[in-house]
């Protein structure tokens, strides 16, 4: 299948192969003269796609991951060029989506991620299968929908890493309903985006069985939950508004219990899961991503008011931070320039470049 075997899943040497064909598709490139938004294209394109295969089971190492970036960094802002060249933006914010100011390269750490959670939901998507039973038989059942934490130490390395990702990939999880032989009534989210533990933590504590499955709790076509005490007056309320709430749920007793990701069709791609994971990264307030992006201008173009967005242009004021002299002066007048002007002349400059479209069309 491609994949080495006998070596350990952890083991930096599985992905010497693929290191190697990043230097083999560089070495072509360097020799030609390549725009930045052409190295932005070819890193999304060709380079981001090269590790995919293994990335779709194996975790990749940190080791591995940092040489990967650096060696996508220095095409980013190199090139074809042998000397030093500045990394005005940090690799953090390039990798973010372009919604969130990045460029959109793809963060490895986070793709990975996104892709080994793919087994999780083929775990709960596939009712049979050779390779589900080979799992279930080494690591146990936990319930329905996932397997038990593995404490092994030989054996079951690579599955302990993807089970690892559970609780990541149920943060964007929900049920859908069926004959309620599966569910469980008080811990599942069946019944809205939180469980009626969390809704009802007075009833939940006094419930007679709090891992009872929705079936349990019902008698024919009626609701019947069983609790190990009389209820007190202050209780009563909560129990007419879980009525209330119960009233709206439909069983289906010719279709089993399923289990769904995401908000929209209920199934999980690994570009939404990427998504889901950069979620998390700090969102520029108001970035105008839209002015940027989706504009008519090529590329090389666009490169720049996003640089300059992120006033990472070399300006004169940015090489002076990097403790290189130069005349305080600008080139062209003669004079003497303060940091309001520089960036004011920036200003002005990305304005004309992001309006171009709009006022002269394409």
């Amino acid at each position: 299948m491609g994949l080495p075997l006998g070596a350990q899943h952890k083991s930096t040497e599985i992905w010497t192969g693929v290191i190697e064909k990043f230097e083999k598709r560089l070495a072509t490139w360097q020799m030609q003269y390549l725009s930045f938004g052409g190295r932005v294209t070819l890193i999304n394109s060709v380079l981001d796609s090269l590790p995919t295969y293994y990335m779709a089971l194996l975790p990749m190492p940190t080791e591995v991951i940092e040489q990967i970036d650096k060696i996508r960094r220095d095409f980013l802002w190199k090139g074809n060029r042998e000397k030093h060249k500045f990394h005005p933006i940090k690799w953090e914010k390039v990798t973010q989506p372009k919604y969130q100011g990045g460029l959109g390269i793809k963060n490895l750490a986070a793709h990975n991620k996104s892709m080994m959670m793919k087994w999780l939901w083929r775990y709960n998507l596939e009712d049979a299968g050779l390779w589900k039973e080979v799992i279930i038989a080494k690591h146990g059942r936990l319930n329905q929908w996932c397997t038990n934490i593995t404490t092994l130490p030989y054996g079951v390395g690579l599955w302990k890493s993807i089970r690892m990702l559970w609780d990541t990939f149920d943060q964007n999880t929900y049920f859908e309903l069926g004959n309620g032989l599966l569910l469980k009534f008080w811990t599942n989210k069946w019944l809205g985006n939180t469980t009626l533990q969390e809704d009802f933590p007075d009833l939940f504590t006094i419930a007679q069985d709090a891992n009872s499955v929705i079936a349990a709790n019902r008698e024919g076509i009626n609701w019947d939950m069983r609790f190990r005490r009389n209820m007190h007056d202050w209780e009563v309320n909560d129990l007419v508004d879980l009525f209330a709430r119960l009233q709206h749920c439909h069983i289906n007793l010719q279709a089993a219990d399923k289990l769904k990701w995401g908000h929209q069709k209920g199934v999980y791609t690994v570009k939404e899961g990427y998504q889901q994971l950069c979620s998390r990264n700090p969102v520029i307030a108001n970035w105008p991503w839209k002015l940027i992006w989706r504009t008519k201008l090529p590329p090389k173009v666009v490169f720049f008011p996003w640089t300059a967005l992120y006033e990472a242009c070399l300006t004169q004021d940015n090489i002076k931070k990097r403790k290189i002299q130069l005349p305080n002066r600008c080139y062209m007048c003669k004079k003497r320039l303060k940091p309001p002007d520089t960036f004011f002349f920036i200003f002005l400059k990305v304005t004309f470049i992001v309006r171009w479209p709009q006022n002269y069309g394409a």
